[in-house]
């Protein structure tokens, strides 16, 4: 939970009191009206067993519109990615994405026992939100995305080479004692292996305050990274010139002409055929060079959901083939030494792409990945 301010409740609200989210969302609604505003953000969908973007209610019920709408205010942030896997999408859901498999942790944390994939991924949330807002009128599943950890200790290691084990996110070169990377691997076992460091929340707000950074999450103006300190932005509209991203002041441009992340796009002009993207990304000043940029699109038609991954920026000149599908960037990784160089990819890609499939009868959520070459 954030609150907007430096002021809270006396004690928190705990699954002591209930287990069941929406009486979680009853006390943030009973704040709200104190003027205390807060949200919640939820967390390890992958290992959810599918609870966490389902089709029903905590008591079994269909979801319903209040359901739908209490839930879009109370939890517009979702965590997409953390040390126990990440909860972007599974093989399973997207055979089609070759990076489907990218940290996948899907057993439940209690027993092990493998977690259903259905209902425990975002972008499979973000189509059931379009399925439910058309059959109740409201989208449970409208939200942003952010990286965390959950090292339960306050600490946020997101750098894989400080990275030594899950337990309490310690950090062997900083612990300063030997025994206690030791233990750390002692009492990990195996997850030393199936666990990686923490993921980063991104919040591009106007100023570096509690109320500002609060205001970016409420919007959705935000976006998360597997541990690196890269960049990006992505804005949608009706009208970019495809040359926007050459010029200097073309942040302010964007805004002005459309809606940048988070955003529902403006209503569709009668003369826009499709609309169009902007995409950019800086890579993390001491990380990996950037490999491509790709935009996900979810959408529904009749009822059925349908996802596909465009690839609209890549480094080193690469072009799609005529399936849409990149070479792979390459790889500079020793493996005997565990190095490797910046000598390919690009410091940074920007693009405006059009959908070129687009169907204004179809809703659809379009969301931006970036890619980092191999390290």
């Amino acid at each position: 939970m954030i609150f907007r301010g430096a002021k809270a409740p006396e004690l928190p609200f705990s699954s002591v009191e209930s287990k069941d989210p929406e009486d979680l969302w009853t006390y943030l609604e009973s704040l709200r009206k104190q003027g205390l505003d807060s949200l919640a953000i939820p967390h390890n969908q992958n290992a959810s067993n599918g609870l966490m973007y389902d089709w029903i209610d905590s008591k079994g019920q269909l979801i319903d519109e209040t359901y739908a709408a209490r839930r879009a205010l109370n939890e517009p942030v979702s965590e997409i990615t953390q040390n126990k896997g990440t909860s972007e999408t599974h093989p399973a859901l997207s055979p089609n994405d070759e990076l489907a498999s990218f940290e996948i942790f899907d057993y439940l944390l209690a027993a092990p026992q493998k977690s259903k994939v259905h209902g425990s991924y975002v972008r499979e949330a973000y189509a059931r939100g379009l399925v439910l807002e058309e059959r109740t009128g409201a989208n449970p599943y409208k939200f942003g995305v952010i990286g965390s950890t959950d090292f339960h200790s306050g600490t946020s290691t997101s750098s894989e080479e400080a990275y030594g084990g899950n337990l309490d996110g310690i950090d062997p070169k900083a612990s300063g004692s030997a025994a206690a990377s030791d233990r750390t691997a002692d009492l990990l076992g195996s997850q030393r292996v199936l666990f990686g460091s923490g993921g980063l929340a991104g919040v591009w707000a106007e100023q570096n305050t509690r109320e500002a950074i609060y205001d970016a999450l409420r919007r959705k103006e935000v976006f998360a990274t597997s541990g690196t300190r890269l960049k990006f932005r992505f804005f949608g509209g009706w009208s970019y010139g495809r040359g926007l991203v050459d010029g200097g002041d073309w942040v302010k441009v964007a805004y002005a002409q459309g809606v940048p992340m988070g955003s529902d796009l403006p209503a569709r002009p009668g003369a826009a055929k499709a609309p169009r993207f902007v995409a950019w990304a800086v890579k993390d000043a001491d990380g990996a060079n950037l490999d491509r940029l790709q935009v996900v699109k979810v959408w529904v038609k009749g009822q059925k959901h349908h996802e596909k991954v465009f690839e609209v920026a890549q480094s080193g000149g690469r072009k799609p083939d005529a399936s849409g599908k990149v070479r792979p960037v390459g790889s500079t990784v020793d493996l005997e030494t565990a190095t490797y160089t910046n000598d390919i990819g690009a410091v940074e890609l920007a693009t405006v792409w059009e959908d070129p499939e687009f169907d204004p009868a179809s809703p659809a959520v379009y969301y931006l990945r970036v890619v980092e070459i191999p390290t």
